[in-house]
């Protein structure tokens, strides 16, 4: 078996972040593919997010799609659900978290929840506070 990767975001720039939190009911590779199609991206399967579950003295892997742009940057949609069923406190309302760092062009559109809003495979889509990150970066 190979060792497992563990991928964190950085806790540089919170402030600065565009984080969306998207009600579907898709799987996420379905939505995945729903958003490279109609955002222009290319999100991949990539390792899982690690967070620190801090009253469970744990960590969950919850699974992750990225998008690489220059300078070690990415979008990320992360999955809001972990293999043991565990979602992050500050965001159980949603399926997914879609980070998108300033350097990428969608953070400069803004269109972008408008066109997840008009999709048929998304049910809500909300811009949360970048600084409740801090929360769950462990």
């Amino acid at each position: 078996m190979s060792a497992q990767k563990k991928f964190t975001l950085s806790a540089q720039k919170q402030d600065s972040l565009l984080l969306l939190g998207i009600i579907s009911d898709e799987k996420e590779y379905k939505i995945c593919w729903h958003l490279n199609k109609i955002l222009g991206v290319q999100l991949k399967k990539s390792s899982d997010f690690q967070w620190m579950n801090k009253q469970m003295q744990s960590s969950q892997a919850f699974p992750c799609y990225r998008d690489h742009i220059a300078n070690g940057k990415s979008i990320h949609l992360i999955r809001n659900l972990s293999a043991e069923h565990i979602q992050i406190y500050s965001f159980q309302l949603f399926d997914y978290l879609f980070v998108i760092p300033p350097e990428h062009k969608l953070f400069q559109n803004s269109d972008v929840i408008t066109q997840l809003r008009n999709s048929n495979l998304i049910r809500g889509v909300y811009q949360l506070d970048a600084s409740t990150l801090i929360e769950w970066l462990g």
